[in-house]
């Protein structure tokens, strides 16, 4: 056989099973990011993941960073030099706080401190410095030098700053892909052959020559799993894969028939490829897997990038469709839906595990029975069988029988050998109006069988009797406990009745003395082993009863559970609840009393759960629900616990048109505000691509408010008229679990006051108030001088005046004695 027979015939071979696992894999389930996200584009062709944990995305219509809940976005804007240089982004490589974007016009650096980009320049022959204005299709960094490959077909490496120069390695060569590989070595491929770089000394350690060349636009990956290189040119063109016995002697090429390689990565243990048109094939020990939008969700088979974080997430970028996102935890949670054609009817509403199989009631769909081992379902309906209606509300089993509550309908029996129903119809024994609305049956130790609903009945399977339970209407959900059965109502609260006599020993209502409930509206009720109740009320929300104490425990107010209905709730072999509600599944850890939502985030699509319907065996906790059957094991269900700290992000001034501070990098630093910026929003993230909706915050002006204030998932917090000051802005938050961090991040926040306000300017009132002061008083003592003249001028005029008429009385008598003396 020749070589070009040998070659088609492992081409022929692979593709036969490639297209064989891609047919007999099972379905992977990928989180969609898409425009409807934030995102800018549904074409996304590079990641990156910087310093602090956030992510990197390059786009056709721009960069954006994101957090795990929000996209950033950054575009070109022609009205400033500091923005990104274009829009249609290639390649991206963080190092340290600066972030390296390749686009198809050229090479920007953005500075995060900063929040601005630095257009790239390169060394002319001439040593003018000149915009990079031409595409880039990779950038890497090797030995602290960052090394891009532009669409010219050549090698520039960073010489200081923003400034490159060519790489020239003896002879010039057109360079269509460059790699990392090991410390200070990486890996370049040319139109002549593979080649060995050391990055410190420029200079080609080894080489493989070839004798054809892959066109250009390829790029190439060195698989540490494999310890393989691979060298991908995209849609119609075939791989190469090579194997480097040795660091400096010999370059091998392998067989390799793999075609439409856009990206390479190694994940966990395997070596994933992106293909363009083919989704992902995944290679591990010559096997093959291929994930397509076939057996996956995977939402284009166009897969142009591909990245693994540090948290061992996989990162897809597609082409038209998005981002895909994969983790581990992603397999958490097993679903049985009519789309999957595991059931008849989506509604699940009573689920009896037992053995292999599960019985399983549906809110119109009758009887489904599932074989978990073989995947077969049968299925029980009104319209192929004898059973009395197809909504089935609760279900439990003796060794002979599967009994049912049907709505409206009473009790139905059915034989597990025979496989035929028996209906009991409730109206018929004492006439009561709605005895056939049963909501709830449990068999006791006894063989016993409690039919719960507007009527309470006790029904005898042997005898086929039934006793009326007295003093009890209108009942929604029972529980045993020891000698005593515990019965709820949805109009007159809680009973605790004697299980042999049958007799009520105690009613909890909202007025009742030992106890008193929040709310005699309770739909449901659970016993946990501490043999405390929890009850889920109608409009009350969830409170836990402990009879022994005598107290009642709200749980209505907790911001995990406003505005929320819990309707199922099982405990796990750790003392754990697991609750079912409208929004969701909940874990309740009651050693820290935190609550954990799962929920669309970890791809549980389960919708609204049902009430009552939930159950366990020794492995899994099944729960119904309105977009099927939910089943998990809680063991498994553990999160890596990683506090990350949180990052300030931005501020923004409310009361001056949205202008925003830049705040990224200034933990424990301090930014100041004038008097009448002292309305603003506090912008602040945590990196967290997993459990993003499972962060939650609190957070404390110090010197404005009084103590913390929780703000639940909210990654911002406003504040209005804040008076001038100083003041420390701490912010903190929980982990998976909802476990508080002791981790605080602080923002030191100054407001000064206005000039008038200033020290200065209280000395400048001083000096004036003074002046004023020493004004006033001068003029009152000039006044005083003043008045006190006019007194002693009114008291000399006054005295001359007297003297003035003393002389004229003198000169008078002297007038007169001259008169006698001389006539």
């Amino acid at each position: 056989m020749n070589n070009a027979v040998k070659k088609h015939f492992i081409e022929l071979l692979f593709f036969i099973l490639l297209d064989f696992f891609t047919v007999s894999l099972c379905a992977k389930d990928f989180k969609i990011l898409d425009t409807s996200n934030g995102l800018p584009d549904n074409t996304v062709k590079c990641f990156t993941q910087d310093s602090r944990g956030f992510m990197w995305l390059g786009t056709f219509n721009g960069l954006c960073r994101f957090d795990g809940a929000e996209f950033v976005i950054y575009r070109h804007d022609k009205n400033t030099s500091n923005s990104i240089v274009d829009n249609h982004v290639e390649a991206l490589l963080s190092v340290g706080d600066y972030l390296w974007v390749g686009t198809t016009n050229g090479l920007s650096c953005y500075s995060q401190k900063e929040d601005l980009f630095y257009d790239c320049v390169y060394l002319s022959p001439s040593g003018e410095k000149k915009r990079i204005d031409v595409a880039i299709r990779n950038i890497i960094c090797c030995n602290g030098l960052v090394f891009v490959l532009t669409t010219m077909d050549e090698i520039w490496v960073q010489k200081e700053g923003y400034v490159f120069i060519p790489c020239v390695y003896g002879k010039k060569m057109s360079w269509q892909a460059i790699a990392n590989y090991k410390e200070n070595l990486f890996l370049a491929y040319s139109t002549e052959g593979l080649f060995l770089i050391d990055a410190q000394k420029q200079a080609i350690v080894n080489q493989k020559l070839l004798d054809k060349h892959i066109l250009s636009g390829c790029m190439m990956y060195y698989s540490q799993n494999q310890k393989t290189v691979y060298v991908g040119a995209g849609i119609g063109y075939a791989g190469r894969a090579f194997k480097i016995n040795s660091e400096l002697a010999e370059i091998v090429e392998e067989s390799f028939a793999l075609k439409d390689i856009k990206a390479i990565v190694d994940y966990q243990d395997k070596v994933l490829f992106g293909l363009d048109g083919g989704g992902i094939v995944e290679l591990k020990d010559g096997e093959i897997v291929n994930y397509t939008s076939q057996n996956s969700n995977i939402s284009s088979d166009a897969v142009h990038a591909l990245f693994v974080d540090r948290r061992d997430c996989l990162w897809i970028g597609t082409y038209r469709g998005g981002v895909n996102f994969y983790s581990s935890y992603y397999d958490w949670f097993y679903t049985l839906t009519k789309n999957e054609e595991g059931l008849s009817h989506d509604i699940v509403t009573a689920i009896y595990p037992d053995g292999d199989k599960l019985y399983l009631g549906l809110d119109g769909g009758g009887l489904n029975i599932y074989d978990k081992k073989s995947g077969s379902l049968t299925v029980y309906s009104q319209q192929n069988s004898t059973i009395s209606g197809n909504n089935i509300l609760s279900i439990c089993a003796d060794s002979q029988y599967i009994w049912m509550a049907v709505y409206e309908k009473g009790l139905c029996r059915f034989s597990r050998t025979t496989h035929t129903f028996k209906n009991y119809d409730l109206f018929s024994i004492d006439k009561i109006y709605n005895a056939n609305q049963v909501w709830d049956i449990q068999q006791g130790n006894d063989g016993n069988i409690w039919i719960i609903g507007s009527v309470v009945y006790l029904f005898n399977p042997k005898t086929e009797s039934f006793t009326l339970v007295d003093g009890v209407y209108s009942a929604s959900s029972i529980l045993f406990d020891g000698d005593f059965v515990w019965i709820s109502s949805t109009h007159t609260g809680l009973y605790k009745l004697d299980r042999k006599t049958r007799k009520i020993c105690m009613h909890y209502h909202e007025k009742s003395e030992k106890v008193s409930l929040p709310s005699n509206f309770i739909r449901y009720m659970f016993m946990d082993s501490n043999h405390s109740i929890w009850l889920s009320t109608e409009s009350a929300g969830l409170y836990r009863m402990d009879e022994q104490k005598g107290k009642i425990i709200s749980y209505a107010e907790r911001i995990e559970l406003q505005n929320n209905k819990v309707v199922s709730i099982e405990e796990d072999g750790v003392g754990c609840l697991w609750l079912g509600t409208y929004n969701g599944l909940y874990k309740y850890d009651p050693k820290h009393d935190s609550f954990v939502h799962f929920g669309k985030m970890d791809n549980l699509w389960a919708g609204q759960f049902n009430y009552h319907a939930c159950a366990q065996d020794n492995r899994f906790v099944y729960m119904g629900a309105t977009k099927g059957l939910v089943w998990f094991e809680p063991q498994k269900i553990v999160y890596t616990h990683q506090t990350s700290p949180v990052y300030f992000t931005e501020l923004e001034l409310l009361n001056h048109s949205g202008s925003k501070v830049h705040l990224l990098g200034m933990e424990g630093k301090s930014v100041s505000l004038a008097y009448n910026q002292n309305f603003f929003t506090l912008f602040f993230s945590v990196p967290e691509m997993l459990t993003p909706d499972k962060v939650r915050f609190s957070c404390y002006m110090k010197g404005f408010e009084k103590g913390w204030q929780e703000i639940g998932t909210k990654r911002q917090v406003s504040y209005t008229n804040v008076p001038p000051g100083k003041y420390v802005f701490y912010v903190k938050s929980t982990d998976s679990s909802g476990k508080w961090s002791d981790k605080m991040s602080c923002l030191y926040i100054v407001i000064t006051p206005p000039w008038w306000q200033t020290g200065w300017a209280w000395c400048l009132w001083i000096l004036l108030l003074s002046g004023a002061i020493a004004t006033a008083f001068w003029f009152y003592k000039h006044e005083l001088n003043i008045k006190h003249l006019v007194q002693l001028k009114e008291i000399e005029k006054k005295q001359l005046v007297i003297l003035m008429k003393q002389n004229y009385g003198f000169i008078r008598i002297l007038r007169m004695n001259y008169v006698r003396l001389y006539f």
